[in-house]
């Protein structure tokens, strides 16, 4: 079985890209999701908890290569070791959710065993399945790169006691040996609880979360760090590198606008949902230079005050903001947040006014944090749903995402395209 999946995985991706390209535009995010939910993986679960599977460490290569092969086909991108590693990593400590069999299968398996440990000697007195020798060679090839075993005995039944040290010796390694500041800086976001919440998002097109094929390609070129275009100028002039983070920060992005708009909208209709009925730019708050906040809500927030917030995204890997990212994941947007605190501080009298900030990698600061989670417990409240909170992070997430790809794609050079094929077409 363990030789036969990997034909079964690549036949099963062929077959759900046929069907997906049945229905242009072909929306990558559908394959890419089941790959990581379905297809892959949770397919093979079972089989890796019951059986040694371990012990055929070339056929389950052969299946790490076929799930790498079917997710760079899925995502137009080329991974390396390093962006591979990090791929495998949980969605909580910066990876994307898939899992090497290599490794899964060991702690699969030593879980499965500790789990039925007590109810071994029912059906087979005086027997120790712990200490056979199938489970003592499982646990040293598991200990063998210097790992640590769980202590505690109410968690050895448990498979994320034994994925853990696992996860964490792969990320401090990739921190460990990370190129440059922007590297450590990614690497330091990704690991943040809110910049992995466009994957967790379901895919729908009703719901608002059905990404693009461009968005999702460089969503994950930016958190694993792979190559995103070709070096070329930028309509600012400015040379931009394979990375493609200049768009972040260039003056001229065309999707700045955008995501700030949507994020401003998604608090707003969150606030409406909550009961607490909002408008945008709000007349009547200005300041002596006459600029406006972006939101206020029309009835009272807290200890008698509306609310006020403004938003800003600020870009991670900016170099005027590198030293503090590559130290600390959301402190860029943290500073944000002290900025626009000093700026609208002569509002704070009369008004509860608080400061959104993010980073384009999607941390966010400690005062918005705070608001969210605020946010999203007054949401459950009102609607009785208690993904509430986790659909608004969620949809802040993918606004995010959307506007890095805008603000990526805006730095190609101006052309033409065939368009007269296609508008002659209709006539």
């Amino acid at each position: 079985m363990i030789i036969l999946f990997p034909v079964l995985l690549r036949t099963n991706f062929i077959n759900l890209k046929s069907c997906a390209s049945a229905y242009p535009p072909y929306p990558l995010i559908m394959p890419f999701f089941l790959l990581k939910n379905a297809i892959s993986i949770p397919r093979l679960n079972y089989l890796l908890r019951f059986t040694p599977c371990w012990k055929k460490m070339n056929s389950l290569h052969l299946l790490d290569d076929a799930l790498k092969a079917a997710l760079e086909e899925i995502i137009n991108c080329s991974l390396s070791s390093s962006a591979w590693s990090q791929a495998t990593l949980p969605i909580c400590m910066g990876g994307m959710g898939f899992r090497k069999t290599t490794e899964l299968a060991l702690s699969a398996f030593l879980a499965s065993v500790h789990s039925c440990a007590p109810l071994i000697p029912q059906i087979i007195p005086n027997h120790d399945i712990v200490s056979s020798p199938v489970v003592s060679e499982c646990l040293q090839i598991w200990l063998a790169p210097g790992r640590t075993s769980p202590i505690s005995e109410s968690t050895l039944s448990l498979r994320c006691a034994w994925d853990f040290p696992i996860f964490e010796q792969t990320y401090d390694h990739l921190l460990k040996n990370a190129s440059s500041t922007v590297d450590k800086s990614r690497l330091l976001s990704a690991c943040s609880n809110s910049a992995g919440k466009w994957l967790e998002a379901l895919p729908s097109s009703n719901l608002g979360t059905l990404l693009d094929n461009h968005t999702l390609r460089i969503a994950t070129s930016l958190t694993l760090g792979s190559k995103i275009c070709e070096s070329h100028t930028c309509i600012c002039g400015f040379q931009v590198e394979e990375n493609g983070l200049h768009g972040l920060s260039c003056l001229k992005s065309a999707g700045r606008r955008s995501r700030h708009d949507s994020i401003n909208d998604l608090i707003k209709r969150s606030l409406v949902s909550a009961g607490f009925p909002s408008v945008l730019e709000p007349i009547g708050t200005c300041l002596e230079d006459g600029k406006r906040t972006d939101g206020m809500t029309m009835i009272r927030w807290s200890k008698g005050k509306a609310l006020l917030w403004d938003a800003t995204c600020v870009d991670t890997y900016a170099a005027s903001h590198l030293s503090l990212s590559s130290v600390s994941a959301g402190a860029a947007a943290s500073e944000a947040e002290v900025k626009k605190q000093i700026k609208y501080r002569s509002l704070s009298n009369g008004y509860n006014f608080v400061a959104v900030g993010l980073e384009t990698s999607g941390v966010l600061g400690k005062q918005t944090s705070k608001f969210l989670k605020e946010l999203g417990k007054k949401l459950i409240s009102a609607t009785r749903e208690p993904r509430s909170s986790s659909f608004l992070l969620q949809r802040i997430s993918i606004a995010i995402q959307r506007g890095n790809s805008a603000n990526i794609l805006a730095t190609h050079p101006k052309s033409r395209g065939f368009d007269e094929i296609f508008l002659s077409s209709f006539k």
